[in-house]
């Protein structure tokens, strides 16, 4: 059986990881020797990246076996966790550098365009000086440990038996370092002017002191623990346990990332987009890159889309005009439809 990929599903797919080996494993049915060592590699890199990513092989259901103990963990995401992920990605391209493209089979060669393809993309954020072009604030109302990580542990951390329920624990306690590590390079992210819009930063203290609120003993990470093994009927002292790690540990560090986005908020840049921050230009034209596996620059693509509006229009319009509704713009037209 042959499988390909094209690059924007592979890219934007929630299993892109998954892909790295299943993906060119099952493209060798008629595959070839240098076939055999590419997906031998494809392992290796799949592999060397769940090491540094506990959750993902979480969520792909892989943290059993001789990678049991990263149900235990979650990621690095200190700077030094993004340099380790850097060197991985770039030791991974000399690999795939060195394979012979020519001796490969057609299926292969275009698996090894594609990963390779996500793996350069991977790179552009670090060159950048972001983590992400998409996603180049280090704290917004979206993204930080502190909203992920609890989501993580209460709609995917498995809880089966008294292990689960102690690697749970043990996440919740690492909770803090994460939290602290988001405190960290935002700070350091701010004073490159690399913060995001302020309404951004209110929903985001909104939502860390909505997490905050509640006693401890009450908190939605220390309860998904207590109802989870209590449907198990799993014994054990989690609710004090975990009650006491939050209190202890999590809140003073959610307290903590609370009073930075206090501070650093008056310093947010006015604006929305991404020329509000150094080198956005380059950041933007990065993150369309990545979302559309063009070389498209971002005036081509406005264009595009102004061009698709301008025809989706001309054919609404037509349609409206031959429903009766010839009166104003085309949206006040949809807009009376709609009150029908």
């Amino acid at each position: 059986m042959t499988v390909r990929f094209s690059r924007r599903s592979f890219v934007t797919s929630a299993s892109a990881a998954t892909a790295l080996v299943a993906g060119p494993r099952l493209a060798l049915a008629a595959g070839t020797g240098e076939d055999a060592r590419l997906d031998a590699l494809f392992t290796r890199i799949f592999n060397a990246q769940l090491l540094l990513s506990p959750t993902q092989a979480t969520s792909l259901g892989l943290d059993k076996g001789a990678m049991a103990g990263l149900r235990s963990r979650l990621g690095d995401n200190s700077a030094a966790g993004r340099a380790a992920s850097v060197k991985q990605t770039r030791s991974a391209l000399a690999d795939l550098a060195r394979i012979n493209a020519q001796a490969l089979s057609p299926a292969m060669k275009v698996n090894l365009d594609v990963v390779r393809y996500q793996l350069e993309r991977r790179l552009d954020g670090p060159r950048l000086g972001v983590d992400s072009p998409q996603s180049p604030y280090r704290i917004t109302q979206r993204s930080c440990a502190a909203f992920s990580v609890p989501d993580f542990l209460d709609s995917t951390h498995p809880i089966e038996n008294a292990s689960d329920a102690e690697a749970y624990l043990a996440r919740l306690a690492a909770l803090r370092t994460q939290i602290d590590n988001d405190v960290a390079e935002q700070r350091e992210q701010a004073s490159r002017g690399l913060l995001a819009p302020a309404w951004s930063l209110d929903l985001a203290l909104m939502q860390l002191r909505k997490l905050r609120a509640p006693a401890p003993a009450q908190s939605s990470i220390v309860q998904s623990l207590v109802r989870r093994t209590a449907a198990k009927s799993i014994a054990g002292t989690w609710q004090p346990r975990a009650e006491a790690i939050v209190r202890d540990a999590i809140y003073p560090a959610i307290d903590r990332q609370i009073a930075l986005l206090e501070k650093l908020k008056p310093t947010s840049a006015a604006g929305d987009g991404a020329w509000r921050i150094p080198r956005g230009d380059e950041i933007y034209a990065a993150a369309l890159m990545q979302a559309t596996t063009t070389n498209y620059s971002p005036d081509e693509v406005h264009r595009i889309g102004l061009d698709q509006v301008a025809d989706l229009t001309a054919q609404l319009d037509g349609v409206l005009k031959a429903a009766g509704y010839t009166k104003g713009t085309v949206g006040e037209r949809l807009a009376a439809l709609n009150t029908l």
